[in-house]
Parts: structure tokens; C-alpha cells; sequence
């Protein structure tokens, strides 16, 4: 799924006020853009953090395949801290609350 489309979806399922806003508004799609970019900016400089912690950037790296597993990890989880934190779309006072589970076997599916 797309970053756009990932972001789509968060904003309608935690803060539908705000995509309602922002669509009625015209800026929905200039919004979802610009956080979409915030987003890769943040997942790729906590990749290289994560990744030259463990070495990755000292040259020469004995395993060129651990480098690339060191990578992918370090993206995965640079990806999974950084949506989880992004996508967080605070609730105001008008929209309507949903229980934890229902937000949680959303986002399992």
C-alpha cells in the first residue's frame, strides 16, 4: 500500500473532522503530500542512525549480505517508529470516539 493511501486511511479512522476539513477545503491531497514526505524524510535519516550503529558505514564491511540485512531491518524499523508516530491524528472534542479494539483489528487486517 501506498505511503498516500496509508496516511489516507489513518486520517479518516482517527480524526475523520480533519479529513472532512481538509477535503472540504480543497487541501486534503496538498496535505497527505506533504506528510508523505516529512514521513520518508524522518524513515530514511533513522535508518542511517539506526544502521551506523551497528557499524554498517565502516568500510570494508566483511558481509555484504549482513550489510543488506542490517539495512532492511534498520528500514523496517525506522518505517514502523516513524508511522506509528506520524499517523498519530490527535481526536478533537466533535469527533466521535471508537473503542481500542476496533482501532486495533483495523489496523491487523
Amino acid at each position: 500500500m501506498s505511503l498516500d493511501k496509508t496516511i489516507l486511511l489513518a486520517l479518516k479512522d482517527k480524526n475523520p473532522a480533519l479529513h472532512r476539513q481538509l477535503a472540504k477545503e480543497g487541501t486534503l491531497k496538498a496535505f497527505v503530500t506533504d506528510l508523505a514526505e516529512q514521513i520518508n524524510e524522518q524513515i530514511v535519516t533513522l535508518t542511517m542512525e539506526l544502521a551506523g550503529n551497528k557499524g554498517v558505514f565502516r568500510e570494508p564491511f566483511p558481509d555484504p549480505l549482513e550489510k543488506v540485512g542490517i539495512l532492511n531491518q534498520a528500514r523496517s524499523l525506522a518505517t514502523e517508529t516513524v508511522l506509528a508516530e506520524m499517523l498519530e491524528f490527535p481526536q478533537d472534542e466533535t469527533s466521535p470516539q471508537r473503542p481500542a479494539a476496533t482501532t486495533l483489528s483495523a489496523t491487523a487486517t
